[in-house]
C-alpha cells in the first residue's frame, strides 16, 4: 500500500473515531432531553432573556440570549437544551483535536474523548441549558489556539485567543480564572513568554476587554451587583463547602475511573519542561488553588480538565503499546467508567433509585440530595403553579385585581411566570437575584400571595397572613417540596417601600434575615 493510501486511510479512521465519540455524546443527551422537566435555572434564563440586558446579577448575558432564541420554538425543552448538547459535543471534538495536536494516536484520542463523555459533571451540564456547559468549550478552544502558538511561534493567534476569552467572559465571569492561570503559566513557558515582546498578546487582551466592556458598563450602572452576589455566595453557600470536600468532589464529579488518567496527565505535564500540556497543567493548579482560597463548588474546576485528560491519555497510550492485556484492561476500565458516569450523571433511572445509589456510594460524606438537587430542581413546578393558581382563583375579582405574587426565589418566580398564563396569574416578583433589580409591580398592590419567605419577614410585611395552599411534591427540591402559600389581605407598609429589605443575592435566607434586622434598627 502506498504512503498516500496509508495517509488517506489514517485520516478516514481518525474522522470516523471523532464521529463515533461525538455522535455518542449527542445521542446520550438527545435520548434523555425531555426526561423529568424544566430546571429552575432554565425558567430563570427564559425570563432573563425576555428582558435582554448586557448583564444579570448572578451570571453573564450569553446564556439568557440563547434562551431568547429558543423562544422562536416556544421554548420547547428540546430547543432550549440544544445549545448545551452542541457545546458538550464540541468539548469532545476539541479534546480529541488537542490530543492529536500533541501527538496522540487513535487510542489516546479515543481515551481522552471517553474521559470527557464519562465525567458526571459534563453529563449533568449537558442535559439542560446551563452556564457551566459552555466553559469547557471556550477553555479548551483557547488552549488549542495557544498550544499551536507555542508549537509554531505564531503570535498572531493571541488575537483569536482574545476573541474566545471575550466570548467566554460573556458566558461566565470565571473565564478570568483561565486568564489568571495562563498569566502564571506564561512565566514558566519560554514559547509563550517570548511572545509577550510582540503586540499580539496585548491585542488579544484588548479584544477580550472590548467584548466584555458592555457587561462592565452594566455593572457600573447597577452598582456592581455581581460583586455583591459573589460576596454573599462566599459568606454563604460557598463558604459552607469544606476544602477537603472540594478536593474529594473531583473524584466523583470527574469520575473515579478517570482519576488515574488525569493524575497521570498532570504529573507527566509538570515533570517535563517541554511537554505541550505543561502550561495548562500549571493553569489547572492555579485555578484549583484560587478555588480553594476563595471557595467554590467541586464542578467549578471542570473546564480545566480536557488538556489534562489529553496528557494522561498519551501516557496511557504508550503504556499499553504492544501489550494486549493492558489494552483490553483499559477498554474494560473505560467501559466501566462510562457506565458509572452515565448512571451518576444522567437521569436514566427514577430519582429515588438514583438517590439510593448515591446514598450507598457517598452517603458517608454527603446526603444524597446534595448530589441530586439539580435533578430535584426539575420536579414540582407545575404543581407549585397549580397551588398558587388555585389560591388566586379563590380570591374575589376585586382582590385578584389588587394582588401581587411574591416568591422567595428566582426559580419559583420564573416557573410561575412560565406556567402562570394557564391561570391568568399576574407576573410573580421576588427580591432574589436579578428579580430584585426588576423591582416590584409598577402598580402598587394592596394584597399579596406570598410563598417561601421566612415567617419573620412574612409577619413584618403582612397584617394577618392566612395559609391558603401548600405545595406537596415529594421529589421536588426541599425548598419547594412543601412550600406554603399565604394570602395577605392587608399590608403593614407598601411593597415598594419594603422592597430593599427583600434583596437577596445569595442562595440562603441568612442575608435576607440580616438585612431585615438592619432595617429594624
Amino acid at each position: 500500500m502506498s504512503s498516500a493510501s496509508t495517509t488517506e486511510e489514517s485520516v478516514r479512521r481518525a474522522k470516523l473515531l471523532v464521529g463515533v465519540f461525538v455522535g455518542a455524546k449527542v445521542l446520550l443527551h438527545l435520548v434523555l432531553i425531555g426526561r423529568y422537566g424544566y430546571h429552575r435555572d432554565e425558567f430563570y434564563f427564559i425570563q432573563c432573556g425576555a428582558q435582554l440586558a448586557f448583564g444579570y446579577v448572578d451570571h453573564a448575558p450569553l446564556v439568557p440570549w440563547l434562551a431568547r432564541l429558543a423562544g422562536l420554538f416556544d421554548h420547547h425543552i428540546a430547543a432550549l437544551r440544544m445549545p448545551s448538547v452542541v457545546a458538550g459535543a464540541a468539548t469532545v471534538a476539541l479534546t480529541m483535536r488537542l490530543t492529536r495536536e500533541w501527538g496522540g494516536g487513535l487510542f489516546a484520542r479515543g481515551l481522552a474523548a471517553a474521559a470527557v463523555i464519562a465525567a458526571p459533571a459534563y453529563l449533568r451540564m449537558g442535559k439542560m441549558l446551563c452556564i457551566p456547559v459552555f466553559e469547557p468549550v471556550w477553555w479548551t478552544l483557547a488552549t488549542l489556539l495557544l498550544s499551536r502558538s507555542v508549537q509554531d511561534g505564531t503570535a498572531k493567534r493571541w488575537a483569536l485567543v482574545g476573541l474566545v476569552a471575550g466570548v467566554g467572559l460573556l458566558t461566565k465571569h470565571t473565564m478570568l480564572f483561565w486568564g489568571l492561570g495562563i498569566a502564571v503559566a506564561v512565566g514558566f513557558t519560554p514559547g509563550l513568554r517570548c511572545q509577550l515582546k510582540t503586540r499580539w498578546p496585548w491585542i488579544g487582551a484588548g479584544i477580550a476587554t472590548l467584548l466584555f466592556s458592555p457587561n462592565i458598563v452594566w455593572q457600573v450602572q447597577n452598582g456592581w451587583p455581581t460583586l455583591a452576589f459573589m460576596s454573599e455566595m462566599r459568606s454563604g453557600a460557598l463558604g459552607a463547602i469544606p476544602k477537603p470536600l472540594f478536593l474529594a468532589g473531583q473524584l466523583v464529579y470527574m469520575n473515579p475511573f478517570a482519576t488515574p488518567l488525569w493524575i497521570t496527565g498532570l504529573w507527566a505535564a509538570l515533570r517535563t519542561r517541554a511537554h505541550p500540556a505543561r502550561p495548562f497543567a500549571i493553569l489547572f493548579l492555579v485555578v484549583c488553588a484560587v478555588l480553594l482560597l476563595l471557595g467554590g463548588k467541586p464542578y467549578y474546576l471542570a473546564p480545566a480538565y480536557p488538556p489534562i485528560f489529553a496528557a494522561g491519555a498519551m501516557v496511557l497510550e504508550r503504556w499499553v503499546s504492544g501489550r494486549a492485556a493492558r489494552r483490553i484492561g483499559s477498554y474494560v476500565a473505560g467501559a466501566c467508567g462510562i457506565a458509572f458516569g452515565v448512571c451518576a450523571g444522567l437521569p436514566i433511572l427514577d430519582l429515588p433509585t438514583i438517590e439510593r445509589g448515591f446514598g450507598i456510594v457517598a452517603g458517608w460524606a454527603v446526603p444524597p440530595v446534595a448530589l441530586t438537587h439539580d435533578l430535584r430542581d426539575e420536579h414540582g413546578w407545575k404543581e407549585l403553579t397549580t397551588a398558587v393558581g388555585n389560591a388566586y382563583s379563590k380570591l374575589e375579582a376585586k382582590q385578584r385585581a389588587e394582588v401581587a405574587i411574591v416568591a422567595s426565589n428566582y426559580g419559583e418566580a420564573s416557573a410561575l411566570r412560565f406556567f402562570g398564563a394557564d391561570w391568568n396569574l399576574p407576573p410573580a416578583v421576588s427580591g432574589h437575584m436579578t428579580y430584585y433589580l426588576w423591582g416590584p409591580p409598577k402598580r402598587e398592590p394592596t394584597q399579596l400571595l406570598v410563598l417561601g419567605l421566612p415567617d419573620a419577614v412574612l409577619h413584618e410585611l403582612c397584617v394577618a397572613p392566612k395559609l391558603v395552599a401548600r405545595n406537596n411534591v415529594a421529589l421536588a427540591h426541599p425548598i419547594e417540596g412543601h412550600v406554603a402559600v399565604y394570602h395577605c389581605a392587608a399590608l403593614k407598609q407598601p411593597l415598594s417601600e419594603y422592597w430593599p429589605a427583600l434583596r437577596r443575592y445569595g442562595h440562603g435566607f441568612m442575608e435576607l434575615e440580616g438585612q431585615r434586622r438592619q432595617r429594624l434598627r
